[in-house]
């Protein structure tokens, strides 16, 4: 029996010194985790020849036993890389850098790497103006072509600007940069300055129409309708979303601004009129009546763009150094404080400063009420028309800046 006893003793104590001796093993050698995968940063890149860049490898799980790499590229001519993930450009073209598992072979993730000679971002305004509550959309081009065109886009003020793939929106006045920077190379970017000006108050404008409706061309966003004398033809305005209207052989509006006597006067001195128009070369060459301010739109316009898309008027000094081009859309800005000044603006640029007639309740004051654009009563016929806004005070040079082109 003793025996017996013994025997289960010598087996138990057996079997607890193999199991201590396979924990002393266990503790001596870890158990081997594999490599399961692996990423390069980043996964591709544009460099300029003799650029370099270290690519870096990241080996998953974190605990694997073996983490070493190696490194080869497709296209030694175009791009080398060294031991460390170092690529050096050499010649343009396009080379693929690898990297892969010295443990796990199947593992490995690469690079494309582009080289040029030259790489760059460029936008289509290096500035802007523009009104509060406006907005515009900048483009961005990378060079060169075979790259990738994504961009990233950043205000440094998005109190005062806001950017959202290339559209911007003005906030707030104040002055903000917008950039656009390669999605591959931050350091390739594009600044442009937006300046916002703030337009005069809801108040003050005192008329909008827009000519969206072509079932009612006299219909009025901001004021009172329009008052049509004649035909007018719907057309295409300045953007595929815009509308315009064309007016017929001896059609007019009539506009009831109602801005009512002011700057001094018993007329309207001080206002601010905003056409978007357009002519074709043969209209231009017939000359046209931008604007009428004789009761009845009676006898002769008191602005006109000539033979040559010249704007002005000879009563008023003569006419502007720069002009209108046939067939386009054009934002023309009349801003007057008579007894002071007479300004006429094309696309957000001074054009024309009046230098003669421009006293208070003089031929360019307004009847209190009314003023008429399309033919004028001696027969001249007026432009085709986009937007057409007018407000009862007379905006500076900076805020007729940031109404821009159409």
């Amino acid at each position: 029996m003793n025996t017996y006893k013994n025997k289960l003793i010598a087996a138990a104590l057996a079997m607890a010194a193999a199991a201590f001796a396979m924990q002393a093993c266990s503790e001596d050698e870890p158990e081997y985790v594999k490599v399961t995968g692996i990423t390069v940063t980043p996964d591709n890149t544009v460099l300029l020849v003799n650029d370099t860049l270290t690519l870096v490898a990241d080996v998953f799980p974190r605990l694997a036993t073996d983490k070493s790499v190696t490194w080869q590229s497709d296209n030694a001519a175009v791009a080398t890389v060294d031991g460390n993930g170092v690529v050096k450009a050499l010649a343009e073209g396009v080379a693929n850098v690898s990297v892969t598992s010295v443990a796990n072979s199947e593992k490995t993730k690469a690079c494309a790497v582009t080289v040029v000679t030259t790489f760059s971002v460029s936008l289509n305004a290096s500035s802007l103006k523009i009104p509060t509550g406006a907005t515009r959309t900048l483009k961005a081009t990378v060079i060169p072509e075979n790259v990738s065109q994504e961009v990233n886009w950043t205000s440094d003020n998005p109190e005062i600007v806001s950017v959202s793939g290339g559209l911007i929106t003005a906030v707030a006045p104040g002055t903000a940069t917008i950039t656009a920077a390669s999605a591959l190379d931050a350091s390739r970017k594009a600044e442009c300055t937006v300046t916002v000006a703030e337009l005069p108050s809801k108040e003050q404008l005192v008329g909008w129409w827009a000519f969206e409706d072509e079932n009612n061309l006299e219909k009025a966003t901001v004021g009172e309708d329009l008052v049509a004398t004649g035909d007018f033809t719907p057309t295409d305005g300045p953007h595929n979303a815009e509308k315009a209207v064309m007016p017929g052989e001896g059609s007019f509006y009539t506009i009831y601004h109602n801005i009512g006597a002011n700057g001094g006067g018993e007329y309207a001195n001080e206002y601010t009129l905003m056409m978007d128009i357009r002519g074709s070369a043969a209209e231009f060459s017939e000359w046209l009546s931008v604007f009428n301010n004789q009761w009845d739109n009676s006898g002769d316009g008191v602005l006109w763009i000539d033979g040559n898309g010249l704007i002005g008027y000879a009563a008023l000094g003569g006419y502007s150094s720069t002009g209108l081009t046939p067939d386009a859309w054009h934002r023309v800005v009349i801003a007057a404080k008579l007894g002071e000044s007479l300004k006429v603006y094309i696309d957000g640029e001074l054009a024309f400063t009046a230098s003669e007639n421009i006293g208070v309740d003089g031929m360019m004051s307004l009847y209190p009420d009314v003023v008429y654009v399309g033919y004028d009563g001696s027969g001249y016929r007026g432009p085709s028309f986009a937007d057409i806004k007018m407000w009862s005070v007379t905006l500076t040079n900076e805020q007729v800046a940031a109404l821009g082109a159409p």
